[in-house]
């Protein structure tokens, strides 16, 4: 039997269709997670995090982040119990595990953190604060 022309090409455009059907159905299927539902807000208010990035870099003595311990330790040392804001956790692999705590520093200007219920990898540590009306905000990544 010989083919014509018309319906090899036919055979050729109903393959591809059925392969590009198939691709479609398969996208639909994979689970697309965005770093942040409402990063247009966030990018809108980034200059304000620039500053309060700057002012934690200006601070005569730095804040630290450290994971010893199965704990992780912040270090807020120009700032007392008086520090008022949040410590984000921030998965970058899956928005559905990140973690917001309040700041609770102690006397010592310490507060620590439990990571037992952490999912083990990377962790980017987000201490946002405001003192005397000045805000502040740092920014560093923990390996669990």
């Amino acid at each position: 039997m010989k083919l014509n022309w018309g319906i090899a090409l036919a055979t050729i455009y109903v393959g591809f269709m059925i392969l590009m059907l198939g691709v479609v159905y398969k996208s639909r299927q994979h689970d697309v997670n965005l770093v942040a539902s409402d990063y247009f807000e966030q990018e809108l208010n980034y200059q304000e995090e620039i500053d309060a990035q700057t002012n934690a870099n200006h601070l005569a003595e730095k804040v630290t982040v450290d994971y010893t311990g199965g704990k992780i330790h912040i270090q807020l040392s120009d700032f007392g119990p008086s520090a008022n804001g949040q410590v984000v956790l921030f998965r970058p692999s899956d928005r559905h595990l990140d973690q917001i705590f309040p700041l609770k520093v102690s006397e010592d200007s310490k507060m620590i953190i439990p990571t037992d219920h952490l999912k083990k990898g990377l962790w980017d540590v987000k201490i946002k604060w405001e003192s005397a009306g000045k805000k502040y905000q740092y920014k560093h990544s923990v390996f669990l």
